[in-house]
């Protein structure tokens, strides 16, 4: 049987971390042009599983999935078309047994309690399984893996390697059987281009190589004497970066120190890139990878301080608020050049923050602040 901790896998694919691979490999905002195919992991443990029985103990049993179970909490109020709300949709869709408790505020989930109940419960069962797969990082497990392998059975840990316990995997623990099974290893193999994400056929790109096919193109019109208009011509590359950077100007604004942008009030304007190779240089030319990592780190530094703002107004302030805040840090300046403004920002890190419009008969827009920090030490 398989037993996923929902939440640790959710911010592990969703939660940003540093040098995510999901995030490396198919750029950000990627659940939006992928999605994870939930009915090929069981197909993959049971490979791996066999294969591993096979070279160490020359057995050829045939290993069966038998079933999926899956423990995660949301917010009643979470949207329906938020990605933790897509991910458990998709777990369902595949017929796992999916156990979604409801929280209010910020109370104990008790996920890794209710998991660790079921994997002994069913580990008390005669013949429920033979093999117990934790698809999680969580060294909290180890007390439950520790007693199942006291009762016959094997243990066995799928997780990520940036997310995974070092406790987990160390062979005086006591609590596997297996070797880890890496997801990161087989990403191509989960994760699958929606059909429906854009035209049937069209390539899928990823962060830097949106990047690069940006740049060529205005290299491309400025050196055959043309304008570099802000309007990009191919259509598919169009697409991705409206699903991934909210548009187009937010996507110019992420990396100033490449593209300098002149609107006019119609919203037309020009656009030109510095190349290092004799083309415009409005500013001081500097490489993707050195862009992106200056990107990454204001982004940083602007969630630390939105955050800690929220957390001393006790988890909930006005946007207003908040952008005061910011411009007293000197930030919100950089934010909006950035993001294209406060909410573009906060939608873009779900995972921390979130968003309530405002009705009728209640006050300004408020915004919320999530913690995750009950997965910072798998970071």
């Amino acid at each position: 049987m398989i037993f996923i901790d929902g939440s640790w896998l959710y911010y592990s694919l969703h939660g940003r971390r540093p040098n995510c691979p999901v995030t490396r490999k198919y750029g950000e905002g990627w659940e939006y042009s992928h999605s994870i195919d939930f009915d090929r992991l069981p197909q993959l443990i049971a490979q791996r599983l066999h294969k591993e029985m096979l070279e160490r103990f020359k057995t050829q049993r045939f290993v069966e999935v038998v079933r999926s179970v899956a423990f995660a909490s949301m917010r009643a109020d979470t949207d329906v078309q938020s990605p933790r709300k897509r991910l458990f949709k998709g777990m369902e869709k595949a017929n796992y047994d999916v156990h979604l408790s409801t929280t209010v505020g910020h109370q104990e989930k008790c996920i890794d309690i209710a998991l660790a109940v079921e994997m002994m419960h069913y580990a008390s069962l005669p013949g429920a399984y033979d093999v117990a797969v934790l698809v999680s990082g969580d060294k909290d497990f180890m007390p439950a893996l520790s007693r199942i392998r006291t009762k016959g059975k094997r243990v066995a840990i799928c997780s990520m390697r940036n997310c995974c316990s070092h406790d987990l995997l160390g062979p005086q623990a006591h609590v596997r059987d297996f070797e880890p099974i890496w997801l990161d290893d087989h990403l191509d193999y989960l994760i699958r281009p929606k059909a429906d994400a854009l035209a049937p056929g069209a390539p899928q790109s990823t962060a830097s190589e949106l990047l690069r096919l940006v740049k060529e193109f205005i290299r491309e019109r400025t050196l055959a004497g043309q304008s570099p208009a802000s309007r990009i011509g191919n259509e598919d590359t169009l697409s991705q970066l409206k699903q991934r950077h909210f548009g187009l100007r937010a996507f110019f604004a992420t990396f100033p120190d490449i593209f300098h942008c002149e609107f006019t009030e119609d919203g037309d304007g020009a656009i030109s890139a510095t190349d290092g190779e004799g083309g415009p240089q409005p500013k001081a030319a500097g490489g993707g990878e050195s862009s992106l990592k200056q990107a990454d780190e204001a982004e940083t530094l602007l969630q630390e301080s939105v955050r800690a703002f929220l957390l001393e107004q006790g988890g909930v302030a006005s946007s207003r608020n908040v952008g005061r805040h910011l411009a007293s840090r000197g930030q919100l300046a950089k934010l909006k050049q950035q993001f294209s403004g406060l909410f573009h920002f906060l939608q873009r890190n779900d995972q921390l923050f979130r968003i309530v419009l405002p009705s009728d008969d209640k006050g300004p827009q408020m915004l919320e602040y999530q913690s995750t920090a009950e997965r910072s030490e798998f970071a």
